[in-house]
């Protein structure tokens, strides 16, 4: 029983009048050249004459990654604190927020106290190497 007077309702209600307007198209005005505003012309591009050429052909060099500018200790040494010091950063924050926002006191208390002993492992790897390479330049030790 309502489904007819919903039929018609959206009917009247969709229905263009004769009255009304035809819709604005804001881009018609960018075609018209009577217009005051900006006319963006229709071009169409050009077949080339000739055939296109090809790029030169260049050399790429040869370059050698299998030599580092650091001792192999060094390397080895600096890796191993920068990974040491990314772990204490992520396990630290991570438990601090954890434990303060979350309410997760024992998870949180755990991580927090884990980075903080990474921070403390890899400033005594730091703290051994300067002073291991403090000791082998050290003219006064060589006898």
């Amino acid at each position: 029983m309502l489904l007819p007077f919903v039929a018609v309702l959206t009917s009247v209600v969709f229905e263009r009048s004769e009255n009304e307007p035809d819709e604005y198209d804001p881009e018609a005005e960018f075609e018209d050249p009577e217009s005051d505003s900006i006319t963006i012309p229709d071009v169409t591009p050009e077949e080339p004459e000739h055939p296109t050429v090809s790029p030169p052909e260049v050399s790429i060099p040869e370059v050698s990654t299998d030599e580092t500018d650091v001792p192999k200790a060094v390397f080895q040494h600096f890796w191993a604190i920068v990974v040491a010091v990314n772990a204490a950063l992520l396990a630290f924050s991570l438990g601090v927020m954890l434990f303060f926002i979350q309410g997760m006191t024992t998870i949180g208390g755990v991580l927090a106290v884990g980075g903080l002993v990474l921070f403390g492992l890899a400033y005594r790897r730091y703290r051994a190497f300067r002073s291991q390479d403090s000791l082998d330049s050290d003219p006064s030790s060589e006898r």
